[in-house]
């Protein structure tokens, strides 16, 4: 076979594996697409973990301590409206 035909051969099985469609994976697998979530605007809770964070880096004790009350706080809202809690105070 000549090279001028290997080369027709690659081309066109290239071109034939493009045009498949997509080969059905097992659930679980790593190369399954990931699922497209809508995006969510930062709430409260959102702006009091990352000053929480921030001053944890910082070293800034009052900072931590004051984002650790608004989680808190947020915390109490949320159970006193009757919801669940964030679960984030016992990490904070």
């Amino acid at each position: 076979m000549s090279r001028c035909r290997v080369a027709v051969l690659a081309v066109l099985s290239a071109a034939l594996g493009c045009a498949a469609d997509r080969a059905a994976l097992p659930a679980g697998s790593a190369f399954e697409p990931l699922p497209v979530l809508p995006l969510r605007a930062p709430d409260e809770f959102d702006r009091a973990t990352r000053a929480l964070a921030s001053a944890v880096l910082l070293d800034d004790r009052a900072g931590a301590e004051a984002a650790r009350g608004r989680i808190e706080a947020h915390d109490a809202d949320r159970l006193a409206g009757g919801d669940a809690p964030s679960g984030l105070a016992p990490f904070a």
